[in-house]
């Protein structure tokens, strides 16, 4: 998957940074006709963050809310590729743990 961390540092009308917590900041997450909401995480401190895992491949549309508002002016596109398979052909395995294996 693809891991986007988002932050919103909180400002009021006239610019001036807000030193505390208490908003209700979310993510929305939409991916063809599934859509996901995730509340932030508020720090207490005017700081709200989200770290947001896409493990669905595709085009994910991502958009910040406070409380029904949109904060963002046009959606974060994300593109998540489709995982590659491990091949047990291709892969190996290093430390202490392996000297010796199976026979």
């Amino acid at each position: 998957g693809t891991s986007i961390l988002f932050v919103v540092a909180v400002q009021d009308v006239y610019g001036n940074k807000i030193s505390h917590g208490g908003a209700k900041f979310s993510i929305i997450d939409t991916i063809q006709v599934s859509q996901r909401v995730y509340q932030m995480v508020d720090w207490t401190n005017g700081t709200y963050s989200y770290d947001l895992l896409c493990t669905k491949a595709g085009d994910h549309y991502v958009n910040v809310l406070l409380g029904s508002q949109r904060v963002t002016k046009d959606s974060s596109r994300v593109r998540v590729d489709p995982q590659a398979t491990p091949s047990s052909q291709k892969s190996f395995a290093l430390g202490p743990g392996t000297v010796g294996g199976v026979r």
